[in-house]
């Protein structure tokens, strides 16, 4: 009895490892720039966001001002990271000094950021190019 009962949970786990794996979305091609100020990021990330519950998709790297990746098809709330040496410091008393990477990208790009991209499945370019700015310019009167 027990070599029979060993064969059925050896069964049932061959079953839940081969095909139960859920079916996931299709993921399409994006690609596209991000300057800041006018200079490609060279070292970064963008975020497609859930636009209704903030949960990440996907992260892709940026380098050297470019990005490319696969995202499901959707509108999708963008978040920008970009970071830069800050120099050294311990992080705890009496540990070697490390180095210090900031986020220099302003929020209104990352965590409040308002950016969308709409990924379409219907074969679209769907490249996306983000030119940020770290102040709001002032338009001259004419």
């Amino acid at each position: 009895m027990l070599q029979r009962f060993s064969w059925q949970i050896g069964i049932v786990g061959l079953i839940m490892i081969s095909g139960c794996k859920a079916a996931e979305d299709p993921t399409y091609p994006v690609r596209g720039s991000v300057t800041f100020d006018g200079t490609p990021i060279a070292d970064g990330q963008i975020y497609f966001m859930d636009k209704g519950t903030a949960v990440l998709n996907v992260a892709l790297p940026i380098r050297n001002g470019k990005y490319e990746g696969l995202v499901k098809a959707g509108i999708w709330r963008v978040e920008i990271h970009a970071y830069r040496d800050a120099g050294m410091q311990s992080p705890m008393p009496g540990m070697p000094p490390e180095p210090v990477r900031i986020d220099y990208i302003p929020p209104k790009y990352g965590s409040e950021s308002d950016l969308t991209a709409t990924v379409a499945a219907d074969g679209g370019s769907n490249e996306f190019n983000f030119d940020l700015k770290s102040a709001p310019t002032v338009d001259s009167p004419e």
